[in-house]
């Protein structure tokens, strides 16, 4: 992940869907990646950032917005946070 005053990008894979996802400057005041270990004992991260004072987290097929999931997706997928809301492949999926 980068994350600077240009704003922030991130590259995942889930599994399920996988893709890069990019957020306009000045809406992320935070970010964590949190690694635990699977029933399988295989590791697994999360990468949750805070946009706009929610939380936005990568999830199996999902994202995450605050209280609202935003999905399912699968394959490659382009996914753009901008001040006007949270776009998937220029589709508009939600709100501030």
């Amino acid at each position: 992940m980068r994350a600077d005053a240009q704003g922030a990008t991130v590259t995942f894979d889930t599994g399920t869907f996988r893709g890069i996802l990019e957020v306009e400057p000045g809406l992320v005041t935070g970010y964590k990646l949190v690694t635990q270990t699977s029933t399988k004992g295989e590791p697994i991260s999360a990468t949750t950032l805070t946009v706009a004072g929610r939380e936005l987290s990568i999830e199996g097929s999902h994202l995450r917005f605050g209280d609202r999931v935003i999905g399912p997706f699968s394959g490659e997928v382009k996914v753009d946070v901008k001040k006007d809301g949270i776009f998937v492949d220029g589709k508009k999926q939600s709100d501030f």
